[in-house]
């Protein structure tokens, strides 16, 4: 066999190896558009298909990024799914969290059976904001490792997020637009809420930062 051939038949394997490794046998192409309340696609937006089964439930899921156009292309296994779709840098929450539902989103439920799926629409909710913070030693100013955040729905308590900021008290989490609580938590310190419970509420788009102190025991 010559070089020449070899080669080329090299090629060919890659090939195919590669396109096995993005569509798996037995998938299907599921390609859709994201666009915000307004009908204008989303650039950047994560997209998901959550699983349906015994009234739905939810694994690893995995995200696939929209291009420039608010379009995306997923493959899926035979099956019933939700699609969802969050834009966090732009204030869209993750809808994963009961926290950010919204009841302005329009997430589709799909059914994959031997075709491709076309034409997917996915419209994202009302546009939240970012809310950043730092966890402080009220004693010391100096960062709390190990701590936690939480934030709360304001109307609903029992619905809330847990957030763990990184070793030098920081965090950032997307937040829906709607009023919320933070509170926060340390082993070694009080925990207290934001402001004594005070509410909240971030506008699209908007960036908050806060400073949370707790006091050691």
């Amino acid at each position: 066999m010559s070089f020449q051939r070899l080669l080329s038949i090299l090629v060919m394997a890659t090939l195919l190896l590669g396109s096995s490794a993005s569509q798996a046998v037995g998938e299907k192409v599921v390609t859709g558009i994201v666009v915000d309340p307004q009908g204008i696609p989303v650039a950047t937006a994560s997209v998901t298909a959550v699983p349906i089964e015994n009234g739905g439930t939810i694994g690893a899921l995995q995200w696939s990024q929209t291009d420039s156009g608010g379009h995306f292309r997923i493959t899926l296994r035979p099956g019933r799914y939700v699609v969802r779709a969050k834009a966090e840098a732009n204030g869209y929450a993750d809808p994963s969290f009961l926290l950010s539902a919204n009841p302005r989103a329009e997430f589709p439920e799909i059914s994959v059976g031997e075709e491709d799926i076309s034409g997917v629409r996915v419209t994202l909710g009302t546009k939240g904001g970012i809310l950043q913070g730092t966890l402080l030693n009220a004693a010391t100013q100096a960062p709390i490792p190990k701590c936690k955040v939480v934030i709360y729905d304001a109307r609903k308590p029992e619905v809330f997020v847990e957030v763990f900021p990184d070793k030098t008290g920081r965090f950032s989490f997307t937040v829906p637009n709607k009023p919320i609580v933070v509170g926060a938590t340390a082993p070694g310190y009080h925990a207290i809420p934001f402001r004594g419970g005070e509410e909240i509420t971030l506008s699209g788009g908007e960036y908050r930062t806060l400073t949370l102190e707790l006091k050691p025991k």
